[in-house]
């Protein structure tokens, strides 16, 4: 019924954010059904978001410590041409951990930053953790690499080029989870 990952992550989006019934329309298309830019009618334009990405890169990387940032990438309205003039950007940022916290098996990052001066967000997670969540189908983390606005450390760009290919493997890991994950979103009927 759907093309592909991105559009059952948009339908379900669209129903958890907006409360919009489920499959109504394509988020990709106008009115008139032809293609149009992701970025249309977000009250930011493309290049607007990702300046914004790449700040909140930055400051990821002045707060992680000897961890190296993997990738930050946008999480949230704009992915789905849902965002509004009171929208802001946040982000989710993928890590890598130390040799020492691999060996030792330390505590895996996992946190939230208040990015300044805009307070807007970036969570920030261990890769261990992000490819958990992966495997939990979570579509709150496989957006992120279904997004067109992200920042890549450029010494690991041949890593995410390469789950970058194999993102709808990814989307498409465990659908019994990737539905379940989608079900809980949804309001309980008694």
């Amino acid at each position: 019924f759907y093309k592909d990952s991105q559009t059952i992550l948009k339908r379900a989006k669209e129903y958890q954010a907006s409360g919009v019934p489920y499959g109504i329309f394509d988020l990709n298309s106008d009115p008139n059904g032809e293609p149009c830019d992701v970025a249309f009618d977000c009250y930011l334009n493309s290049n607007e978001i990702q300046n914004r990405v790449e700040e909140h890169a930055a400051f990821v990387n002045t707060q992680i410590g000897e961890e190296v940032r993997f990738v930050t990438a946008l999480q949230g309205s704009q992915n789905y041409k849902m965002a509004d003039e009171f929208s802001d950007i946040d982000t989710k940022s993928i890590v890598i951990p130390t040799f020492e916290s691999l060996v030792f098996n330390k505590k895996r990052t996992s946190v939230t930053l208040e990015v300044t001066p805009t307070i807007e967000h970036s969570d920030v997670k261990d890769m261990r953790e992000m490819i958990t969540c992966w495997k939990k189908q979570n579509i709150n983390f496989i957006e992120i690499i279904f997004t067109p606005w992200f920042d890549v450390n450029p010494t690991m760009e041949w890593a995410w080029n390469a789950i970058y290919a194999i993102r709808e493997d990814i989307a498409h890991m465990n659908p019994y989870n990737a539905i379940n994950s989608m079900f809980y979103a949804f309001p309980h009927f008694e």
